[in-house]
Protein backbone atom coordinates (compact mmCIF):
# COMPACT_ATOMS: atom_id res chain seq x y z
CA UNK A 1 0.00 0.00 0.00
CA UNK A 2 3.16 1.93 0.48
CA UNK A 3 3.18 3.24 -3.52
CA UNK A 4 -0.26 4.32 -3.17
CA UNK A 5 0.15 8.48 -3.42
CA UNK A 6 -2.75 9.29 -5.04
CA UNK A 7 -6.62 8.01 -4.58
CA UNK A 8 -9.78 8.72 -5.95
CA UNK A 9 -12.19 8.52 -3.31
CA UNK A 10 -15.58 7.07 -3.48
CA UNK A 11 -18.47 8.87 -1.06
CA UNK A 12 -18.48 5.96 1.43
CA UNK A 13 -14.41 5.95 1.98
CA UNK A 14 -14.93 9.90 2.99
CA UNK A 15 -17.33 8.87 5.33
CA UNK A 16 -15.16 6.17 7.05
CA UNK A 17 -12.54 7.88 6.89
CA UNK A 18 -14.13 10.85 8.78
CA UNK A 19 -15.45 8.18 11.50
CA UNK A 20 -11.71 6.95 12.15
CA UNK A 21 -12.77 3.39 10.40
CA UNK A 22 -9.12 1.50 10.69
CA UNK A 23 -9.84 -0.35 6.84
CA UNK A 24 -8.83 3.44 5.83
CA UNK A 25 -5.67 3.93 7.65
CA UNK A 26 -3.77 2.49 4.32
CA UNK A 27 -4.70 5.66 2.82
CA UNK A 28 -4.56 8.18 5.66
CA UNK A 29 -1.41 9.59 3.62
CA UNK A 30 -2.66 9.51 0.95
CA UNK A 31 -3.81 12.59 -1.97
CA UNK A 32 -7.54 12.82 -1.98
CA UNK A 33 -9.31 13.02 -5.34
CA UNK A 34 -13.25 13.68 -5.41
CA UNK A 35 -15.66 13.69 -8.44
CA UNK A 36 -17.50 16.49 -8.29
CA UNK A 37 -20.57 13.73 -7.81
CA UNK A 38 -18.92 12.49 -4.06
CA UNK A 39 -18.66 16.62 -3.20
CA UNK A 40 -22.32 16.73 -4.09
CA UNK A 41 -23.70 13.47 -2.35
CA UNK A 42 -21.37 14.54 1.00
CA UNK A 43 -22.79 17.68 1.33
CA UNK A 44 -26.51 17.44 -0.21
CA UNK A 45 -28.10 15.63 2.44
CA UNK A 46 -30.78 17.01 3.90
CA UNK A 47 -30.69 16.10 7.75
CA UNK A 48 -26.80 17.09 8.18
CA UNK A 49 -25.53 19.74 9.97
CA UNK A 50 -23.03 20.53 12.18
CA UNK A 51 -19.83 18.88 13.31
CA UNK A 52 -20.94 16.33 10.34
CA UNK A 53 -21.31 19.48 7.82
CA UNK A 54 -18.50 20.90 8.64
CA UNK A 55 -15.87 18.05 9.12
CA UNK A 56 -17.47 17.09 6.03
CA UNK A 57 -16.50 20.55 4.14
CA UNK A 58 -13.38 20.72 5.67
CA UNK A 59 -12.05 17.40 4.16
CA UNK A 60 -13.23 18.32 0.77
CA UNK A 61 -11.01 21.82 0.84
CA UNK A 62 -8.42 19.55 1.48
CA UNK A 63 -9.01 17.26 -1.38
CA UNK A 64 -8.83 17.69 -5.06
CA UNK A 65 -12.46 17.71 -6.60
CA UNK A 66 -12.48 16.90 -10.17
CA UNK A 67 -14.65 18.82 -11.90
CA UNK A 68 -16.96 17.12 -14.31
CA UNK A 69 -16.25 17.46 -18.72
CA UNK A 70 -16.49 16.18 -21.52
CA UNK A 71 -13.89 13.27 -21.66
CA UNK A 72 -15.99 12.28 -17.95
CA UNK A 73 -19.33 12.06 -19.96
CA UNK A 74 -18.13 10.02 -22.61
CA UNK A 75 -16.82 7.66 -19.97
CA UNK A 76 -20.00 7.63 -18.22
CA UNK A 77 -21.89 7.16 -21.22
CA UNK A 78 -19.36 4.10 -22.09
CA UNK A 79 -20.33 2.43 -18.79
CA UNK A 80 -23.71 3.15 -18.36
CA UNK A 81 -24.24 1.31 -22.11
CA UNK A 82 -21.55 -2.07 -20.97
CA UNK A 83 -23.14 -2.06 -17.18
CA UNK A 84 -25.88 -1.80 -15.17
CA UNK A 85 -24.71 0.65 -12.69
CA UNK A 86 -26.08 3.86 -10.92
CA UNK A 87 -25.27 6.81 -13.19
CA UNK A 88 -23.65 8.67 -10.08
CA UNK A 89 -21.41 5.93 -9.59
CA UNK A 90 -20.84 5.48 -13.03
CA UNK A 91 -19.92 8.95 -12.96
CA UNK A 92 -17.22 8.57 -10.07
CA UNK A 93 -15.75 5.59 -11.77
CA UNK A 94 -15.37 7.63 -15.37
CA UNK A 95 -13.43 10.23 -13.56
CA UNK A 96 -10.88 7.42 -11.84
CA UNK A 97 -10.69 6.31 -15.51
CA UNK A 98 -9.95 9.91 -17.11
CA UNK A 99 -7.21 10.25 -14.49
CA UNK A 100 -6.09 6.79 -14.42
CA UNK A 101 -5.81 6.75 -10.35
CA UNK A 102 -7.08 3.63 -7.99
CA UNK A 103 -10.39 3.99 -6.94
CA UNK A 104 -10.80 2.93 -3.36
CA UNK A 105 -14.43 2.18 -2.23
CA UNK A 106 -16.59 0.27 -0.20
CA UNK A 107 -19.49 -0.77 -2.92
CA UNK A 108 -18.95 -4.28 -4.60
CA UNK A 109 -20.56 -2.64 -7.87
CA UNK A 110 -17.72 -1.02 -9.01
CA UNK A 111 -16.13 -4.43 -9.67
CA UNK A 112 -18.46 -4.28 -12.85
CA UNK A 113 -16.91 -1.32 -14.54
CA UNK A 114 -13.71 -3.08 -16.80
CA UNK A 115 -10.73 -1.55 -16.46
CA UNK A 116 -10.73 0.43 -13.83
CA UNK A 117 -8.40 0.27 -11.10
CA UNK A 118 -10.02 -0.64 -8.29
CA UNK A 119 -9.12 -1.17 -4.26
CA UNK A 120 -12.67 -2.38 -2.66
CA UNK A 121 -12.38 -2.31 1.20
CA UNK A 122 -14.58 -5.24 3.04
CA UNK A 123 -15.92 -3.31 6.37
CA UNK A 124 -16.42 -5.58 9.08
Amino acid sequence: MSGINSIVADTNIVIYYLEGRPQISPYRFANFYLSVISVIELLGVKTIEGISYRDRKTFIEHSIVLAFDDDIKELTIQIKQQTKIQTSDAIIAATALKYKMPLVTADKNFKKVEGLNLFLLELI
